[in-house]
């Protein structure tokens, strides 16, 4: 489903963002991306006006530590997207795991 794309994607930047010790994402998305997120439990807070960026985006401001807090009680499915011993990985890397 678009929510598991959308949100796998999100959870390789969540991943690569805590390994170099980022801790606040701003951005601008479609009010209708921001939706989804915070449907789905992501807390996304906008932080200003719309722009104009191949149509109309909004900022927003994402807590890393507080963002996915929601999303567990929302989707355990969607959830299990962050836990890292669930994520895909290359063969290489499952074999050794298995040694």
């Amino acid at each position: 489903s678009f929510s598991e794309i959308m949100f796998s994607l999100v959870g390789a930047a969540r991943s690569y963002c805590e390994n170099i010790g980022i801790k606040t994402w701003v951005f601008l998305c479609r009010k209708s991306l921001s939706k989804i997120a915070n449907r789905q439990g992501m807390a996304m807070g906008k932080i200003g006006g719309p722009y104009e960026f191949k149509g109309v985006r909004y900022p927003y401001q994402v807590d890393l530590d507080k963002a996915f807090i929601g999303l567990k009680s929302k989707s355990e499915k969607l959830y299990e997207l962050f836990d890292d011993n669930k994520k895909p990985c290359c063969y290489s890397e499952y074999c050794k795991t298995m040694s």
